[in-house]
């Protein structure tokens, strides 16, 4: 039973209770209960204040007793009887609250943002943020209730988190307050002038949290003294405990567990109840200890260590570089679907990815181009874990008729294979031995016993086919890099994942950014396709490509039986594209010329969008929200063609930044 194990406990939707004060100086708060997660998150960030300090939440308090301490002065005495903001009265909280100080910039704090997506709760910029200057408060919930020790070690290490993701893409790590991390901190609210983000991801797992060495050094540092004073116990005992507190839930967990291992004979004797609930305090002692294994005669020994050879880096002698030469990149789908790695297709439920995949697949079975996209012909498999066989054979029937196929050369060289009647998935995260590890089931073994001479290979979707943390990096990075790019690379064949984009991203729109769950979903993929719906039209996006040159937004249209095809080339649409097109150009230069440079952030509080919006150069046709989508796809063409590129600048500060600048007129 491990940290990762407990994390996957089905949790039961729990309400979050909190205090809500008035003031810097209201030390009796009114107790609040939201009904789940969710409902926490919005009733904060609807509890819009007209100045920084009005009002804020906190850990939930309890009620301060008729003791010494109390009658000692008389604002202290005022709080008896009532629920008092003190260390010693702070009752266990499922939020975690963090304060951004300084050290962003509007490019920073996009890219924290981005990262936060990952977990579950808001940001909100607080009153003293400046575009140039960004501060904010990062709210996160957890996935149970943190004692004061805990919630204070949690929080240290989601900022070690936070840190290490924002140096990895190349930024300062934030000036964090690290005051907020005490549940009895106030954490002011929204100011009505605040930007606000809801972060839809998996609430942060507390066990997983405490596990971090930032967390176990906090809690366990030599020299370390009980904490009399402020009313908690011991950190080191505490950590010793530190799962005690969701005892009911941990406790049926890791005793399924230890009766599912007697009972498939990895133990050497039976247990009994008694001996099983002993052998189940003895694992969350060792849990705490960082000893994972679970404490028995007979239990399995954790997987060999993969051969050194592996786990080493090869040196490779630079040589003759005019020798040098490496394979072009070939494709199933032009641009699309390069060969040897996997490309992602997302977009909000709905829109009918299916449908597009499957078009691919036809027209790659069938031999035929797709659109403006050469294609070459070849064997195909959709791996369906979502729809079973009878309703993807219906919507493969209206496909072909759609674009007038041969059904004959369809059939002979599509295969279905349907994971959806049995829940079958592909690989599956396994916390036996303590570390985040990938199992691949057999249906992975079986695909790729079956993807020898297949051109391409479709999977929906990711949701299925993965049964893990999709806000894993880890395990996300070992799915699609090694458990299907390894079957990608071995086949040379073209792999297809389908997936959703978040809630966020469904209701504002992707932004470039159409990807679910960790960005790793990003950035092991070599090809990312976005579709979406915008000016009443469906689109296709080639959002990311590592094997050619982005394709050109394709406009796709539907037949009367609601399949998606390339809509042609629509002579007024394209005159409306060139035209914004050369307006944006107008735009850039104008900036360029009054001296303030357009970022090209896409999210948070200054964006291009936003710089650009302040221009009369700029039509008022991509200016609100009813201009957002053509003022991308206008700026996107002007990246695409080379007219506007992305280029370094020095700030004041000799802080290295980027801005788009647009190409010299002649």
């Amino acid at each position: 039973m491990t940290n990762a194990a407990l994390c996957k406990i089905p949790q039961v939707e729990i309400a979050i209770a909190y205090s809500r004060g008035n003031g810097r100086h209201d030390n009796t708060p009114t107790q609040h209960v939201a009904d789940d997660a969710d409902a926490f998150i919005a009733a904060v960030l609807a509890d819009r204040q007209p100045r920084k300090d009005a009002g804020w939440i906190a850990a939930p308090f309890a009620v301060a007793p008729d003791d010494e301490l109390h009658r000692a002065s008389p604002s202290m005495h005022r709080a008896i009887g009532k629920p008092h903001r003190l260390a010693t009265l702070a009752l266990p909280r499922q939020f975690i609250g963090l304060d951004v100080d300084g050290g962003l910039d509007a490019e920073s704090f996009s890219a924290l943002v981005l990262i936060a997506h990952q977990w579950h709760g808001a940001i909100y910029t607080t009153a003293s943020s400046k575009p140039d200057a960004m501060r904010c408060r990062i709210l996160v919930t957890l996935d149970m209730p943190a004692p004061r020790a805990e919630l204070i070690a949690a929080s240290v290490a989601l900022r070690a988190r936070i840190d290490a993701a924002m140096k990895a893409d190349g930024h300062n790590a934030p000036k964090w307050d690290t005051a907020c991390d005490r549940p009895e901190q106030p954490l002011f609210l929204p100011t009505e002038t605040s930007q606000t983000f809801t972060l839809e991801g998996e609430p942060a797992c507390l066990a997983e949290l405490l596990a971090d060495p930032a967390a176990v050094a906090l809690l366990t540092g030599p020299g370390r003294e009980p904490d009399t004073s402020r009313g908690h116990v011991a950190a080191e005992n505490r950590h010793a405990d530190l799962l005690k507190f969701s005892a009911q839930a941990v406790r049926r967990a890791a005793l399924a567990d230890v009766q599912a291992a007697a009972a498939a004979g990895r133990w050497s004797r039976d247990l009994e109840h008694g001996e099983a609930e002993r052998a189940v305090d003895g694992a969350l002692a060792k849990l705490a200890s960082g000893e994972w294994s679970l404490p028995a005669t007979g239990a399995p020994a954790p997987p060999a260590a993969n051969d050194a050879d592996a786990q080493t880096l090869r040196v490779v002698e630079v040589g003759d570089l005019s020798a040098a030469n490496v394979k072009a990149p070939s494709f199933v789908v032009a641009q699309y679907l390069p060969r040897g790695v996997v490309t992602a297709i997302n977009s909000p439920g709905g829109l009918g990815k299916t449908g597009l995949t499957l078009g691919f697949l036809t027209h790659v079975s069938a031999g035929r181009p797709f659109g403006p996209f050469e294609v070459e012909q070849g064997k195909t498999i959709f791996v369906s874990l979502e729809d079973e066989s009878d309703q993807i054979r219906f919507q493969l029937r209206n496909v072909v008729e759609a674009f007038e196929l041969d059904a004959g050369e369809v059939a002979k060289n599509l295969r279905i294979l349907d994971g959806a009647s049995g829940d079958v998935a592909l690989a599956h995260e396994s916390p036996e031995y303590g570390a985040q590890e990938l199992i691949p089931d057999p249906a992975l073994a079986q695909l790729d016993e079956l993807a020898a001479g297949v051109s391409l290979i479709a999977i929906d979707g990711v949701g299925d086919a993965l049964r893990g943390n999709i806000n894993d990096p880890v395990i996300v990075r070992d799915f699609i890099r090694r458990k299907l790019g390894g079957i990608a690379k071995k086949h040379d064949c073209a792999i297809l994942l389908i997936g959703h984009v978040d809630k966020a991203g469904a209701r504002n729109g992707t932004g470039g950014q159409s990807f679910l769950g960790s960005v790793e979903f990003h950035n092991s993929t070599r090809s990312r396709l976005a579709l979406s719906e915008r000016d009443g039209c469906m689109w296709l996006d080639h959002e990311k490509a590592n094997r050619s040159a982005k394709a050109e937004p394709l406009r796709l249209r539907r037949s009367p039986m609601g399949v998606l095809m390339p809509a042609g080339i629509d002579p007024v649409a394209g005159q409306v594209d060139a035209a914004d097109a050369d307006a944006m150009l107008a735009a850039l230069r104008a900036a360029e010329a009054a001296g303030f440079n357009v970022p090209p952030g896409r999210i948070g509080a200054a964006t291009a969008f936003s710089a650009l919006g302040t221009l009369r150069e700029l039509p008022a046709s991509m200016k609100g929200a009813r201009g957002k989508a053509r003022f991308w796809r206008a700026l996107d063409a002007l990246l695409r063609d080379g007219r506007a590129t992305c280029a370094e600048y020095k700030t004041p500060d000799r802080k290295t930044r980027t801005r788009i600048v647009a190409e010299r007129a002649e």
